[in-house]
């Protein structure tokens, strides 16, 4: 009797697998459809420029899907400036607690792990703060830069555009 029940279990089994394999193919299907919808939707700029501010991932999204859009990439080039300064940062405070001449000095007056944790956690605050305002303002559709870090990173990254933050933007009715 075991043997028949085991047999019925897993006919069953095999029937609810296959049940949920076509329903998430569908599922997926269904996704792949929206996915491909939005991103050939242009009122959804302001979205896809608003995700550039997400590290690393959101750059590459606003590069690779939304190259045309010209509010997209500033926020994309804009977020990349800020995440390789970020980089940077974080490089230059890594060599002074670790480069042997710099760190000794400092660590003989017992300051490496104040001024490093010190640096970290307000570089890390002030990487934060600025890309929450580049999202807010993507997501509400404005043109905004770093300062500074935007102008010194096209110099160096884009050499060909001068004044390449400033876009035309159409009045709105």
């Amino acid at each position: 009797m075991d043997n028949m029940d085991e047999a019925t279990f897993t006919e069953k089994a095999k029937v609810k697998t296959k049940e949920l394999w076509e329903k998430s193919k569908e599922n997926l299907q269904k996704l792949s459809q929206n996915i491909h919808k939005s991103l050939k939707d242009p009122d959804n700029e302001n979205t896809y420029a608003s995700l550039a501010y997400l590290p690393v991932l959101g750059v590459v999204i606003g590069f690779l899907f939304k190259r045309k859009q010209k509010l997209t990439m500033l926020h994309a080039r804009n977020s990349a400036y800020v995440q390789i300064a970020f980089l940077g940062f974080l490089l230059g405070v890594w060599f002074i607690s670790n480069v042997p001449v710099i760190s000794h000095i400092l660590k003989a007056i017992l300051f490496v792990p104040i001024i490093t944790n010190a640096l970290l956690y307000i570089g890390t605050i002030a990487f934060m703060v600025t890309l929450g305002i580049g999202y807010f303002n993507a997501s509400h559709g404005k043109i905004w830069v770093v300062p500074y870090l935007f102008e010194t990173m096209e110099v160096y990254f884009n050499p060909k555009k001068k004044n390449s933050h400033e876009i035309q933007k159409t009045p709105e009715n």
